[in-house]
């Protein structure tokens, strides 16, 4: 079952399991709130997208995650920050393509992909890295 919700101008979809009933989404965050996340939950696995809503690579990539997110279940948060919105946070952070994939364990980076990966390779990069 597909659900939105609008939240900052976006459109941030819920999906839900017909099979156990577990919600599972990509949230919105900006880097303010991506840093404090990273500083209090030391032990979550933390998957973000950086994206911008005008790239059909993003968008793609997007749905991707959608998908996976709904079969890892709950061994990952998954993360959408708006790049048109976060442009100070990301040229900080020295990603200047989108779409960039970050994952972070345990608050520390252990995977980083700019542009498009296949749902089986991304799969594999998650599961490789979730706890």
């Amino acid at each position: 079952m597909l659900k939105t919700k609008k939240i900052k101008n976006n459109y941030q979809k819920v999906y839900m399991s017909s099979e156990n009933k577990n919600v599972n989404m990509i949230q919105v965050i900006s880097g303010a709130e991506l840093e404090e996340l990273l500083f209090n939950n030391a032990q979550s696995a933390i998957f973000v997208v950086m994206t911008s809503a005008y790239l059909g690579d993003c968008r793609i990539l997007l749905d991707i995650l959608e998908e996976l997110s709904e079969e890892v279940g709950g061994s990952v948060d998954f993360y959408n920050m708006d790049a048109d919105d976060n442009e100070e946070y990301i040229a900080e952070k020295g990603i200047y393509q989108v779409p960039t994939m970050l994952m972070y364990s345990n608050s520390e980076l252990v995977f980083y992909r700019q542009g498009l990966m296949s749902k089986s390779n991304l799969r594999g990069e998650i599961q490789m890295h979730a706890k």
